[in-house]
């Protein structure tokens, strides 16, 4: 019979050590794995540690069970392109098997973590089911694995800081690194990193209350896939890079539901599509999203039922120029689309702004009228150098000066002999308040009953700086 070395760590409720689990002749540390888990879980829980950065060979599966952590400790495990590395299982008869397969919610785990690791070489990194309340992965790199996790009925689960690389590898056509399906409800998806995938994430519904935030796609095809019934579902602060075909595509025949894709930032190769869809109920794309030119930033696919709201980049005119939706935005004509165009009268010079939706022209108490609107000026308003070496600035506005009652904003970048500042805060009042940095001081006078604006010190032999900025009412 062969014995297994006992050590601290398998008393006292002491994490159980992956290495004191392994028997004499082994070449393959799945079995060790196994062991350390199973003795975990038959002590109703704790937590099993890898050796600090060592490297394990991982030839068959490893079962996950519930109030089980598995500490990885920056050990790297080396898989097989023929096998699934982890799966998640259930006590029975003093052993643990696999729930795959078993009836929905019949065998769950609750409060199962792996993290801290480095995965290379796996066909199959991690296939979940029923990985539900406080279950998570987190902190783990998966080098040339087919599929990095795939999660079926994982709902309120974490996948937080996981990185799928495969430079100079395969891109597996077709196949999402990611890949999380039926009932995604109260999930959190945050900094998944994907680079050199065909396909990065692949969502399926129904999909309730999650939140894919952080979360970052590069070199590759698509970046994240919607399909299914979704509500209450956002996208945030994400960035893609260098893809050729759509970031995020949820243009399948299922209803979307208060879906919110905002402050992300669209990097993508000429000819891509940065948001496509259809059957998108409420919900907005929003005004924080960047985008590079060349690409189709916004397609919404059906003129029937998208009443999403859209925010779109308007276009300047002059002249009681009407806004205009842009070309790269092409939108079905039931969405709601919001933004504004700034524009003015040539005869006047007073400001105006369109809206796109519905269109026409409103007033605007944007700035003053006493100059017009150009490259390196001061929208509406006239500007001066007092003299030469060290010299201030003025802008003359035609805004009435209510020393009581003023509330203004302004914003200015200059440039003089020394550098370029950017100087910007509110008048409230008579008072300047300025959020700068600049070490510039602004000040206010009012001759003639109109604002002027006075900013010091600027430096230039000839009393030479170039101006362009904006006061306006708020």
């Amino acid at each position: 019979m062969s014995l297994t070395k006992v050590s601290y760590s398998m008393i006292n409720s002491a994490p159980l050590s992956v290495d004191d689990y392994r028997q004499s002749g082994d070449t393959d540390d799945t079995a060790s794995f196994n062991r350390a888990i199973l003795a975990a879980a038959l002590a109703g829980g704790g937590i099993v540690v890898a050796g600090a950065g060592k490297n394990y060979t991982i030839g068959g599966t490893v079962l996950l069970a519930q109030y089980v952590d598995v500490d990885l400790q920056n050990a790297t495990l080396t898989g097989t392109l023929s096998t699934t590395m982890f799966e998640t299982g259930y006590l029975s008869g003093g052993a643990i098997v696999t729930n795959i397969g078993t009836v929905n919610e019949s065998h769950t785990l609750y409060r199962c973590r792996v993290y801290n690791g480095i995965i290379n070489s796996s066909k199959l990194a991690f296939n979940l089911f029923n990985f539900i309340n406080q279950c998570e992965l987190f902190q783990i790199r998966f080098n040339f694995c087919e599929r990095c996790v795939f999660a079926d009925r994982c709902f309120y689960a974490s996948f937080i800081n996981l990185t799928a690389n495969n430079e100079s590898g395969p891109a597996y056509n077709g196949i999402a690194a990611f890949n999380f399906q039926d009932n995604v409800n109260a999930m959190v998806f945050d900094g998944l990193s994907i680079g050199h995938r065909h396909t990065g994430i692949y969502i399926n519904g129904a999909v309730f209350q999650s939140s894919l935030l952080n979360c970052e796609v590069e070199r590759g095809v698509n970046g994240i896939i919607v399909e299914g019934v979704t509500d209450a579902f956002e996208m945030k602060g994400c960035y893609f890079e260098q893809l050729s075909g759509t970031a995020i595509n949820m243009n399948f025949a299922s209803q979307k539901r208060g879906t919110v894709i905002d402050n992300n930032l669209f990097f993508l190769n000429s000819g891509a599509t940065a948001i496509k869809g259809q059957l998108l109920f409420g919900g907005a794309i929003g005004p924080g999203n960047r985008f590079t030119d060349g690409v189709t930033k916004v397609e919404i696919t059906d003129n029937q039922f998208s009443d999403i709201i859209v925010y779109v980049n308007g276009t300047g005119g002059a002249d009681n120029a009407s806004g205009e939706i842009p070309a790269d935005f092409i939108l079905g004509t039931k969405v709601q689309v919001v933004g504004y165009s700034n524009i003015y009268s040539n005869a006047t010079g007073n400001p105006l702004i369109s809206s796109l939706a519905p269109s026409k022209l409103l007033n605007f108490n944007y700035v003053g009228d006493a100059g017009t609107i150009g490259v390196n000026n001061v929208a509406f308003s006239t500007h001066y150098g007092t003299g030469s070496g060290t010299f201030n600035i003025g802008v003359d506005t035609n805004i009435a000066n209510q020393s009581a009652t003023n509330l203004l904003a302004f914003y200015f970048e200059i440039t003089d002999n020394v550098g370029t500042y950017e100087i910007f805060g509110n008048v409230y009042g008579d008072n300047v308040v300025q959020h700068d940095t600049s070490g510039k001081t602004v000040t206010l006078t009012g001759p003639g009953g109109k604002v002027t604006l006075t900013l010091s010190s600027f430096s230039h032999p000839s009393g030479s700086y170039t101006i362009k900025g904006v006061v306006r009412h708020i």
